[in-house]
């Protein structure tokens, strides 16, 4: 496995592969956003539903506010986790992303060169 650097691949090979990762985020993003709306939707109906029934009608809608972020958090936590394992392994335009660990001398010399560019 020889590590290429972005700026050695040709227009095309570029417009591949940045394709290939945005329609993933982008579905990932769509996706991660419905099933929050779903989650906290149902959480704050269940929610606002049972502090009814017990009389905390002001409290309730603070509460499902409330509820309705630490479920978008975990659905994002989640959604990110996911697309991370999406898209490092798998080929993506005839390319795949891997990690690699900083201690290995010939990667780190090729990352640092890349990084420098930033």
């Amino acid at each position: 496995m020889t590590p290429v650097g972005f700026d050695e691949l040709d227009g095309g090979e570029q417009l591949r592969l940045t394709w290939g990762l945005y329609w993933r985020g982008a579905l990932m993003a769509i996706g991660a956003m419905l099933v929050s709306m779903l989650a906290g939707g149902l959480a704050g109906f269940v929610l606002g539903l049972l502090l009814a029934a017990l009389g905390a009608q002001a409290a309730g809608a603070v509460l499902s506010v409330y509820m309705g972020m630490a479920l978008g958090l975990l659905v994002g936590f989640g959604a990110c986790w996911f697309y991370f394992r999406w898209i490092v392994g798998p080929r993506i335009a005839g390319f795949r992303l891997v990690l690699v660990r900083d201690g290995e001398r010939d990667a780190t010399r090729f990352l640092e060169t890349q990084t420098a560019r930033f």
